[in-house]
């Protein structure tokens, strides 16, 4: 389980560029409004449809400049975590450039160049760089196609964030039946400036910018941002896909809209000691917006009846944790996606004998 702690502090951590899944490709649809604008201005906004709207959204974070104050707020069971980080991003030629600042905690910061995101870990001096398709604030989906099957857009009534008269949008699933959260999106001229994320009527999280202005494009600072750390230990995690079906697992290809995108094994750095490693192998599963990582333990490095006790099923606003012992396995969900669906999800899976996994 050592490994799924370091990962859920780390997710926390980065959470606000990590926010959503990694999924397929994109829908083609013919977007022609979509424009590189200020905040200044009239918001006007129209609703064609789920897969147009999305991919304008994301097309208008890509292209803006801008710098601001996010607040991300996590209701928990008995309290509210708040987390607060600054973000400076730029747009140049067909490359985007972003800082993410954690307010809170140990120092660390994150960088991202296009896909490719680094972590500086101040304590350690250390950096860490992965590869994401899901990278970039605010991210919704690159999966347009299966968001679109699965939840609707409606437009509500105008409110008033930042001085600014947004465009309120409500994205909600098409089966009222459906174990999916409903997301209200604030937009202002495209950008959004605010989302919540709510189920059975329960604001579980939201995220926010506190301020927001309009900047011009200063190579220099993201000069300043790609030579820190120059003298840092630079850790690669290693990850690659992998068929667990020949060791004897079997993973359901779709399960109620949450489809299988990949299985790897890869190794996570260990922040209280660089030195080490810890591997673990993950699949992944995603309805588009939402999505799960199932990790596979097979040689727990913790007491597991007291791992199984603190991690068996728990939830930081959105994002829900449940673990499960099979066959001698540590099997553990994370997900932004009711605590339910994680325990159905596992218990889908066909699992081997102990000790086939290395």
């Amino acid at each position: 389980m050592k490994f799924i702690k370091l990962h859920i502090n780390f997710l926390f951590a980065a959470l606000i560029i990590l926010m959503q899944p990694i999924a397929g490709a994109a829908g083609n649809e013919n977007i022609t409004s979509v424009k590189k604008t200020t905040l200044a201005g009239s918001a006007q906004s129209s609703v064609t449809s789920t897969s147009a709207w999305l991919e304008k959204m994301q097309k208008q974070a890509k292209i803006s400049n801008f710098k601001g104050t996010v607040i991300m707020q996590k209701q928990n069971a008995n309290s509210i975590k708040t987390r607060t980080f600054n973000i400076t991003h730029f747009f140049e030629g067909s490359s985007e450039y972003e800082k993410i600042t954690p307010l809170d905690g140990n120092m660390r910061f994150i960088v991202r160049i296009n896909q490719v995101v680094q972590a500086y870990i101040e304590p350690k001096k250390i950096i860490i760089s992965t590869k994401r398709d899901d990278a970039g604030f605010p991210f919704l989906t690159n999966n347009i196609n299966q968001v679109s099957k699965l939840y609707s857009i409606s437009s509500l009534s105008k409110e008033r964030i930042l001085g600014y008269n947004t465009d309120v949008f409500l994205l909600s699933p098409k089966n009222p039946k459906d174990k999916r959260y409903n997301y209200k999106i604030w937009t202002y001229n495209d950008l959004i400036l605010k989302i919540q994320t709510s189920w059975q009527g329960k604001l579980l999280e939201q995220v926010f910018f506190a301020d927001l202005q309009n900047i011009e494009l200063n190579l220099n600072e993201i000069q300043d941002w790609m030579s820190y750390g120059k003298n840092w230990q630079y850790k690669l995690p290693r990850m690659q896909e992998v068929n667990l079906q020949k060791y004897g697992w079997n993973f359901i290809k779709e399960y109620k809209g949450y489809e299988h995108i990949k299985s790897m094994r890869k190794n996570t750095v260990n922040e209280k000691n660089p030195a080490s490693d810890v591997y673990m192998h993950q699949v992944i599963y995603s309805d588009g917006l939402a999505s799960i990582s199932i990790f596979i333990e097979s040689n727990p490095t913790l007491d597991l009846e007291s791992a199984l006790n603190k991690y068996k099923n728990i939830n930081r606003g959105n994002n829900h944790i449940y673990t499960k012992n099979i066959n001698g396995y540590s099997i553990t969900a994370v997900g932004e996606a009711p605590a339910s669906i994680l325990e159905e999800l596992i218990n889908t899976i066909n699992v081997p004998p102990a000790n086939v996994l290395k």
